[in-house]
């Protein structure tokens, strides 16, 4: 898992977004993940997501070729 291109343990997931949000009162989340991520891992970053004020969750696709 990785928050701005960084690194990060799902556990500090809200924590680093709560301060890479700094003072302001909404951001948009946008979720990236391929076919080889298990739909568990997802889910978990989207339950610690949620329990950000403000997050917006947006997920990203891609056009089949």
């Amino acid at each position: 898992v990785s928050l701005d291109r960084q690194p990060v343990g799902v556990d500090r997931l809200a924590a680093q977004v709560k301060t890479a949000m700094g003072n302001r009162s909404e951001v948009l989340v946008v979720i990236n993940a391929d076919t080889k991520v298990e739909h568990g891992q997802v889910v978990a970053v989207m339950d610690q997501l949620r329990t950000v004020q403000g997050v917006k969750l947006g997920i990203a696709t891609k056009k089949p070729i």
